[in-house]
C-alpha cells in the first residue's frame, strides 16, 4: 500500500513539475534591459565663462588637457562634489568646475 501511494505522489509529481516547465516555455519572456545604472540620462551642458580649463581630475591643481571656449556644448558624464566629468563632441574626457559650465 505504501509503495502504491508512493509511486502515486512521484507520478503526479513528475506531471505537475512537466506541466508548469510546459506553461514557463509558453509565456514570452521578459527581460529588463533598462537597469537602472544603465539608463541615465547623459545631460549637456554649455561652457558659460571665456575661457574654461578641462583637467585631468576634480581638482584646480590637477593637469589641464585643454582650454575650451565658450558656448562650446559638452556631454556630462558625471558629477562629484562641484565638478562635472565632461566629454566634448571630439571625445576630450576631463573635469569642469561647476560655474564654468551651464548645464541644460
Amino acid at each position: 500500500m505504501k509503495k502504491q501511494l508512493l509511486g502515486l505522489i512521484t507520478v503526479l509529481c513528475i506531471i505537475v513539475l512537466s506541466s508548469s516547465f510546459a506553461f514557463a516555455a509558453t509565456k514570452p519572456l521578459k527581460i529588463n534591459v533598462h537597469h537602472k545604472s544603465t539608463a541615465k540620462m547623459l545631460n549637456v551642458g554649455i561652457i558659460s565663462s571665456q575661457k574654461a580649463n578641462l583637467r585631468s581630475n576634480a581638482s584646480r591643481k590637477s593637469k589641464v588637457l585643454l582650454v575650451l571656449n565658450k558656448g562650446t556644448k559638452v556631454t556630462i558624464l558625471e558629477k562629484a562634489n562641484n565638478w562635472y566629468k565632461i566629454r566634448t563632441s571630439k571625445g576630450n574626457i576631463g573635469w569642469l568646475y561647476y560655474t564654468l559650465l551651464k548645464v541644460n
